[in-house]
């Protein structure tokens, strides 16, 4: 089974097209085949809800604890992401000091400039 399905059924309980409960069932009866699919994306997901679904019985965790991690995942799927180097070597950035006694005057200022975007 792939991420995209799990995460379609994700989408159905935040939703509120689908109760914990149905949502419980159906991981419990597609978690052997999403194991078996070797999809470690797939079974990330299901793994964690599914630590978190018996949190939730023993008392530990709440059905928002649910919600907000059901949430996270479909917004970190759903998010694209861009690389994005720029290099710029020759930036000059002028600094203006001004006291009561002085004339303006400009300093150039000298700054390693390489902002990465991950």
């Amino acid at each position: 089974m792939e991420k995209e399905e799990v995460l379609q059924v994700f989408r159905k309980y935040v939703s509120g097209m689908v109760r914990m409960n149905d949502l419980e069932d159906w991981i419990l009866s597609h978690i052997q085949g999403i194991l078996n699919s070797g999809n470690q994306e797939a079974i990330a997901l299901i793994d964690e809800v599914d630590a978190l679904l018996i949190e939730i019985g023993a008392g530990i965790s709440s059905e928002q604890d649910l919600f907000d991690t059901i949430s996270r995942f479909i917004s970190d799927a759903e998010t694209v992401k861009i690389d994005l180097v720029l290099k710029a070597s020759d930036i000059n950035i002028i600094s203006f000091e001004k006291s009561t006694d002085d004339d303006i005057t400009a300093q150039q200022e000298e700054f390693d400039f390489s902002p990465q975007f991950v």
